[in-house]
């Protein structure tokens, strides 16, 4: 105040301030300041966190891409075992691999991979390899290409061509089956030894090793032991005509020719020939 009471004295400004207006927040700042830091929630995993939630967003969306590219490389799983399909590579068919789709170790991989819930491109990537190596290891054996082991058959009895070979082969193994069904009508072998005898003839291999045996069956069951050459007797029968007889297909008992009326004349022949012998001395 001044002695002179008409006037008033001015206010200075405040300091630092002179002649300017005090600022003023951000709209909206106090509220910003004011809310709740973002936390990510439990149960999402660390890696898909990030310090804001467009951050952890970001994280979830590349997951799931990544995902549904690793899904898709796995292929459906099939409603049955039946439906995975696979086709082995050529190498693996040069090495004679070539499994059926129908081969028993086929379908049992199918059935392990569809109860394992398999995608059916993980079972076409798996199933070559696990072959080759199942096969290496000696746990499993390879297939047999019947077509081949009957070709081969033929070949080996001199078959000029293919064609030849096929049909030349298709006779040794049917000869063969001939031979062990003729056991079993003599009761030599019951049924499941007839079967165990057949299943060898589904190879080149089984089919020789029965070749053998029906030859040295036969052999056997021909021959005449301790029977000299002698003169024609019983009718002009000699030895050699006995053994013509008896190397027939007709007196072969495992001979799909064979003839009872055959070996029954031939064995009166022989026991007549035989008791001539012994007369004679």
């Amino acid at each position: 105040m001044t002695d002179n009471p008409g006037t008033m004295e001015t206010q200075a400004p405040p300091a630092g301030g002179e002649g300017q207006a005090q600022e003023q927040p951000a709209p909206g700042a106090e509220a910003e300041k004011d809310a709740p830091q973002w936390a990510p929630p439990d149960y999402l995993p660390e890696h898909m966190r990030g310090a804001t939630p467009e951050e952890a967003l970001e994280k979830v969306w590349k997951g799931y891409q990544g995902y549904q590219t690793a899904h898709k490389s796995m292929g459906q799983v099939p409603e049955s075992a039946d439906g995975y399909k696979v086709e082995l590579p050529d190498d693996l068919k040069a090495k004679g691999l070539d499994f059926a789709p129908d081969d028993p170790a086929m379908k049992l991989l199918r059935e392990v991979a569809h109860e394992a819930r398999l995608g059916d491109q993980q079972f076409a990537a798996i199933a070559p390899a696990f072959l080759e190596k199942a096969v290496g290891a000696g746990l499993l054996e390879p297939p047999i290409n019947i077509e081949k082991e009957v070709v081969a058959l033929g070949e080996e009895a001199g078959a000029a061509t293919p064609e030849e070979a096929a049909l030349a082969g298709k006779k040794r193994v049917a000869q063969v089956a001939d031979f062990v069904n003729g056991l079993k009508a003599r009761k030599v072998l019951d049924d499941a030894g007839a079967k165990t005898l057949l299943e060898l003839a589904v190879d080149a291999s089984g089919v020789r090793v029965l070749e053998g045996l029906q030859k040295a069956m036969s052999a056997a069951e021909t021959a005449i032991p301790g029977a000299p050459p002698g003169a024609p007797a019983g009718g002009g029968v000699t030895l050699e005509d006995i053994q013509k007889a008896r190397a027939d297909e007709r007196y072969n008992t495992q001979s799909p020719k064979h003839d009872p009326a055959f070996r029954k004349e031939w064995d009166e022949k022989a026991m007549a020939f035989f008791a001539q012998q012994k007369k004679q001395g």
